[in-house]
C-alpha cells in the first residue's frame, strides 16, 4: 500500500506547541514533497477578549471593549449602533491583518523549497480546521498539543482532541517538547 501525501495542514495559534508542530509539519511536507498549509483561526467575538490582537500589545482590543462598555450594548441609538458596527469591523480587520502578518513570518527563515500557503479564518477553531481540511483536500493535519493531563483534557477539552475526533483526514499530534525529530535526506 502506498499513501500519497500532497497537502499538509498545520493549524497554529502561535504558541510554542504549535511552533513545534509547524516544524514537524514542514519536515513531513519536505519529505513527501507536499504543500504546507498554515492556518490560523480567529475565534468568535465572545472569546476574542482572550485572543492577542497583534497590535501594540492589545491596545486596539482594550479600546474596542472599553467603547462597548461605555456605550452599553442595550439601547444603542442608530448612530451609535452604526459607529459600534464600524468599530467592530475595524477591530476584526485589525486582528486579521495582524494574524496574517504573523502567519507570514512563520518559517520564512528555515524553509526554502516548500510550497507554503497561509490562511486566516474566523470562527470556531475545531469547525474551521475541519472545514478547511475538507474543502482544500488535505491529506493530513499536523497539530501540536500542550500535554495537559487526562483529567484536565477531559474537563477543559482540547481543540486538538476534538479535531482528531471529527477530522476528514488523518491527524498527527505532536507533543511539545517531548519528541525530537530529524530530517534525513
Amino acid at each position: 500500500m502506498h499513501v500519497e501525501i500532497r497537502h499538509i495542514c498545520v493549524p497554529t495559534d502561535f504558541s510554542d506547541a504549535a511552533d513545534h508542530a509547524v516544524h514537524y509539519g514542514a519536515a513531513l511536507a519536505h519529505h513527501h514533497r507536499a504543500d504546507l498549509h498554515l492556518l490560523h483561526i480567529l475565534e468568535h467575538a465572545d472569546v476574542l477578549v482572550h485572543h492577542p490582537d497583534f497590535s501594540a500589545h492589545g491596545e486596539v482590543g482594550r479600546a474596542y471593549f472599553r467603547s462597548l462598555e461605555e456605550n452599553g450594548a442595550e439601547g444603542l441609538l442608530p448612530k451609535a449602533a452604526a459607529d459600534s458596527e464600524q468599530a467592530t469591523h475595524q477591530f476584526l480587520k485589525t486582528l486579521e491583518t495582524g494574524a496574517t502578518q504573523q502567519l507570514g513570518a512563520v518559517g520564512r527563515d528555515w524553509w526554502t523549497e516548500l510550497q507554503v500557503r497561509r490562511a486566516v479564518r474566523f470562527g470556531h477553531p475545531v469547525e474551521e480546521i475541519c472545514h478547511y481540511a475538507n474543502k482544500n483536500g488535505m491529506d493530513m493535519i499536523v497539530m501540536g498539543t500542550h500535554g495537559r493531563s487526562a483529567l484536565s483534557s477531559l474537563l477543559v477539552g482540547s481543540v486538538t482532541e476534538r479535531v482528531l475526533r471529527i477530522s476528514p483526514c488523518p491527524v498527527v499530534v505532536v507533543r511539545h517538547p517531548d519528541h525530537e525529530y530529524t530530517l534525513v535526506d
